[in-house]
């Protein structure tokens, strides 16, 4: 059964100073793929004589591998018998397709020891055939998708007050069942590159962890027939075994919480691949998008880090506050801004300056678009519910009081971290209508 073509490969025309010859041999336009994943080998020489760092397979700003390059190609060496490395130039890697949209592009990047990374070109593929798990799936999951310091443990505690929603108790509510076992599935429903750890002859050494499967499109196996049912039998029955644990898990609370009638359960996620592939398991899932003036998050974050004497949020990673925003910018705003317009059909944007200018009309919009109860009854029962705050949830604010929360950018900001959000975060501003 063919799960994925390839619409088109396009390489890269102008790569720059840096190499002296690249391809990408593998795969070619309107190649199947019998498999949730493509191929993808190909080899680099770079005038430094030094292999690069790796070469990185991208989808929109989210890489979803990166591998070495030192696979033996003889026809490299031959016709560039003076490169030191034209024997031991060549790459390839086995890129999983599962949570990747059904029309989707993926970039090859080389990364390089000096700092600059070059494209090598791009692959268009289509998703053929999508997972076909067997479950009886009562819970549907409502997602909400969100970066840190956003409100979302408002929003979870809104979803916890109201009958036909399970959420965990436990303060800030992140439990995540469900991004766990899928992301378990991803993982074993790869096949294993053929450099790598979990190679066929000393997997079981490595005690702590479990990896892509080295026995799929295997290097010392290749056996079609088994290839063909570890792509599908194999990858639905993984699929199946997760979502049945995590239905267990939050029946388990459900029943614990009195919710016999539950129909849905609720976790935070991150806009990365794991909403996308929700989607595709479950029969009726719901998404809400919270958003905040990406200033007024950026203040937040470093006031939190400040409170708790920690460097969180990626702030550790960089040395100043402008490239902190730079790097959120690229790293998880980006892929925030593209997961809603991938997805803003079917789901529903919450902004957190309502929740705090009008609560009791945000839970509503949430409530009618879950399907559930929104009467006004409904919604004071639940806001009274959230009336009384916890030590914890004390703890978790930096600001004295919600409304003092909005526009705080403005002091909190020096003029250099302020023109920063200017330059990196205007995209993402105007994108969800606040004024940049």
């Amino acid at each position: 059964m063919t799960r994925a073509i390839v619409i088109d490969v396009v390489e890269t025309v102008d790569t720059g100073k840096d190499i002296v010859c690249f391809s990408i041999d593998h795969p070619r336009t309107a190649q199947e793929s019998d498999v949730h994943a493509i191929e993808i080998e190909g080899w680099i020489l770079l005038k430094s004589k030094q292999p690069p760092l790796s070469i990185d397979f991208y989808h929109e700003n989210r890489r979803l591998l990166s591998v070495p390059v030192g696979h033996i190609r003889p026809d490299v060496a031959a016709q560039y018998p003076k490169h030191p490395l034209s024997e031991q130039s060549g790459f390839s890697a086995w890129v999983g397709l599962l949570g990747l949209p059904q029309s989707s592009i993926i970039n090859v990047i080389a990364v390089q020891k000096n700092g600059r990374n070059t494209s090598l070109g791009a692959i268009h593929i289509e998703r053929r055939s999508l997972l076909h798990p067997n479950v009886d799936s009562p819970l549907q999951p409502i997602m909400l998708t969100a970066l840190g310091r956003s409100g979302t443990t408002w929003i979870m505690k809104a979803l916890m007050g109201h009958r036909e929603v399970v959420v965990h108790e436990d303060y800030p509510h992140e439990l995540r069942a469900a991004r766990y076992w899928t992301h378990m599935m991803n993982v074993l429903s790869r096949p294993a590159p053929p450099i790598s750890q979990y190679s066929p002859d000393s997997f079981w050494h490595i005690t702590n962890s479990i990896g892509p499967s080295p026995f799929f499109m295997g290097h010392s196996i290749n056996d079609p027939d088994l290839n063909n049912w570890m792509a599908s039998d194999y990858t639905d029955s993984l699929a199946t075994f997760g979502m049945n644990m995590t239905q267990s898990m939050y029946q388990l609370i459900a029943q614990r919480q009195g919710k016999r009638t539950a129909r849905y359960f609720a976790e935070k996620h991150y806009p990365d691949q794991t909403p996308q592939l929700l989607w595709e398991l479950y029969p009726a899932p719901r998404e809400i998008f919270l958003v905040r003036d990406f200033r007024d998050m950026v203040s937040s974050m470093l006031s939190f880090n400040g409170r708790r004497g920690t460097d969180g949020f990626g702030r550790s990673r960089v040395t100043s506050d402008e490239a902190f925003v730079e790097r959120l910018a690229e790293k998880h705003v980006r892929n925030l801004v593209e997961a809603w317009k991938t997805r803003a059909h079917d789901a529903i944007l919450i902004r957190y300056e309502d929740v705090v200018e009008d609560s009791p009309t945000v839970l509503q919009k949430i409530l009618n678009y879950l399907g559930l109860d929104a009467s006004s009854e409904q919604v004071a029962e639940i806001l009274e519910k959230m009336s009384s705050r916890n030590a914890d949830a004390t703890k978790h604010m930096t600001s004295s009081n919600p409304k003092a929360s909005t526009g705080r950018w403005r002091q909190d900001l020096n003029k250099s971290t302020q023109k920063a959000c200017r330059d990196h975060l205007g995209f993402a501003l105007r994108e969800f209508g606040y004024d940049d």
